[in-house]
């Protein structure tokens, strides 16, 4: 409970930051990795029903469209003939093991072309890449199997999602943190705030809530809005510089 009580007074109250400048720096912390898993969890929950989603329509999409494809010993095969293509707007997918057809036609902007014994993958109008099969065992692609993977991934999408995103975030908002301390050195010494280091490493540590979590909500609603990185400088300035004011001329030993 206080847990949320401290990230509402860190986004609402200046005077909250009087509080929390002089406590040690391990609980600053631990505030901070709750957070920074409060942030993963609500975000993998959303990117994991987007992809979800997702899944499902390419199944639905593919599963009535896409031949029942085989590779056996790195050996591409087909019942549908030959050349089979589905294209879209920007996109073509192209099977032929007749050689024929030997690369993905540049007037789309993204393709995949399935030879014999290669997968050319026509990643953008710049960059192609080609993958050898001969690796490849026994491989089967049909509707019965596009689904067993939907049912897989939808069962581990949430979980892979939120161990994989919690250390990238916990790495990339520490340097923020790291980062916005040292203006706050500038904003100490402009104010004449005279704090040490530990306070105002901790002021930056809360002043992170505000600006990650309007990114949060942001994310959620679907808004992408223009040069939103300068908006989430923007607010973070406004909390570092905020927090310090209050703690201008405060000599209180740091708090267990």
């Amino acid at each position: 409970m206080k847990f949320f009580i401290n990230l509402w007074r860190s986004t609402t109250n200046f005077r909250f930051y009087k509080e929390v400048a002089f406590q040690k720096v391990s609980k600053s912390i631990g505030y901070f990795f709750l957070f920074i898993f409060l942030i993963t969890l609500i975000l993998s929950m959303k990117f994991s029903t987007t992809l979800i989603q997702g899944m499902d329509e390419v199944s639905k999409e593919l599963g009535d469209r896409l031949p029942e494809i085989r590779i056996e010993n790195g050996i591409v095969s087909t019942d549908a003939q030959e050349p089979f293509t589905i294209e879209e707007k920007y996109f073509i997918f192209i099977i032929d093991t007749t050689g024929k057809i030997t690369t993905v036609d540049p007037s789309y902007k993204q393709g995949i072309l399935l030879t014999k014994n290669k997968l050319i993958h026509r990643q953008s109008e710049i960059e192609t890449r080609e993958y050898d099969l001969s690796k490849i065992k026994s491989f089967t692609v049909n509707k019965e199997a596009m689904e067993r993977w939907k049912k897989t991934f939808s069962r581990f999408a949430f979980p892979i999602l939120l161990v994989s995103l919690f250390p990238y975030f916990i790495v990339a908002k520490l340097i923020h943190i790291l980062l916005f301390s040292l203006i706050a050195l500038i904003i100490n010494t402009a104010i004449k705030a005279n704090l040490k280091y530990e306070n105002l490493f901790n002021i930056s540590l809360f002043a992170l809530t505000p600006p990650v979590l309007l990114a949060t909500i942001f994310n959620l609603a679907g808004l992408k809005i223009p040069l939103f990185g300068l908006l989430y400088i923007a607010v973070y300035i406004v909390f570092l510089i905020g927090g310090i004011r209050n703690c201008k001329g405060q000599i209180i030993e740091t708090t267990p």
